[in-house]
């Protein structure tokens, strides 16, 4: 019973500690740059919600096609899906095992990124790469769009 008191205890002292940390955002109020970031942000969450919105949908559609354009054939004997290699040779195992991994592939390539662990290697996966290296620019633009204002008429 003493040590679940004790533990109780340290508990309660943890949790004071933690509501500490929530003090730094008192200070937003007493700071210009920080009311400007806020009022900033409001202003400008429309136009990010629809640069987030064109950014999911990019990611969704052409990660879903990348994973199937470079998913390959499989191979019963090494019981893994294979894809040509780079010089269109011979095969090997496709880093596309999932569609999530194709996301990640999309993310990394509209974000100008590229870390070169994934790659497409059938003409048809680089179409898709150069489609989706387009995209990007695409989505920006039209983010950047005026909508229309409906007015009461």
């Amino acid at each position: 019973r003493a040590s679940s008191a004790q533990s109780s205890g340290l508990q309660v002292v943890r949790i004071l500690r933690i509501a500490r940390v929530f003090r730094v955002f008192k200070l937003g109020k007493h700071s210009q740059g920080v009311q400007l970031f806020v009022r900033v942000l409001r202003v400008s969450f429309p136009r990010l919600m629809q640069l987030l919105f064109g950014i999911t949908v990019v990611v969704v559609l052409l990660g879903a096609i990348i994973y199937f354009a470079e998913h390959g054939d499989y191979d019963e004997k090494t019981q893994k899906w294979m894809r040509p290699n780079k010089e269109g040779t011979d095969l090997e195992q496709t880093p596309f095992v999932s569609i999530p991994a194709g996301f990640w592939w999309v993310f990394t390539t509209i974000t100008t990124v590229g870390y070169g662990d994934l790659y497409p290697t059938t003409i048809y996966g680089r179409v898709v790469g150069i489609v989706t290296m387009l995209m990007d620019d695409i989505v920006r633009v039209a983010a950047r769009l005026r909508l229309p204002r409906h007015t009461r008429g």
